[in-house]
């Protein structure tokens, strides 16, 4: 929501493409700075050094999350690789119009992988723990979230989107997105 009002107040001031990248990297930086304030928060203890890397911890974490590097790679290879596949089959001219609906529902599936971080490691201690009651309520609680986060951006793109395209684009481009 920060970085959809930036855009908006960097597009109304006329700062185009280059105000729209600064917004972006401001809001990823914002980001990653609370991320580390809350980490620290909660783990005062925690400290990263050199002399904690070991070649066998690292080939413990590449067997372990091996499988979840691959899957986030491809992921991304897929969300990104889009424009140029539309490039090629429709030319030029719709990867714009492809452009605009990618990076905006790429903003609510970012949810989706967001929760799955949250949920997975609390979803495998309540099945070893064998609370079969709580991981079937926690099963269908991370759809429920799912689904009441992606209707509201429905609702909310379905309500504005008219209006955000005409200040993102220009007036001309609405119809065609």
């Amino acid at each position: 929501l920060l970085q959809a009002g930036g855009m908006v107040l960097v597009l109304r001031a006329g700062h185009g493409l280059l105000g729209m990248a600064v917004v972006t990297f401001l809001i990823a930086i914002t980001g990653q700075s609370v991320r580390s304030i809350v980490v620290y928060r909660f783990l005062p203890y925690l400290s990263f050094s050199p002399r904690y890397f070991s070649r066998e911890t690292l080939k413990m974490v590449f067997r372990f999350g091996g499988v979840n590097v691959i899957a986030n790679m491809a992921r991304r290879l897929t969300d990104y690789s889009g424009e140029l596949i539309i490039w090629l089959i429709m030319g030029p001219a719709s990867v714009t119009f492809f452009t605009i609906a990618g990076s905006l529902t790429r903003k609510a599936s970012g949810f989706g992988a967001a929760l799955t971080n949250v949920l997975d490691p609390l979803t495998s201690h309540l099945d070893a723990k064998k609370n079969r009651t709580a991981l079937h309520e926690l099963l269908v609680l991370g759809p429920r979230l799912l689904l009441t986060m992606n209707m509201s951006i429905a609702v909310v793109f379905v309500v504005f989107g008219r209006p955000f395209l005409a200040l993102w684009m220009g007036a001309e481009y609405v119809e065609k997105s």
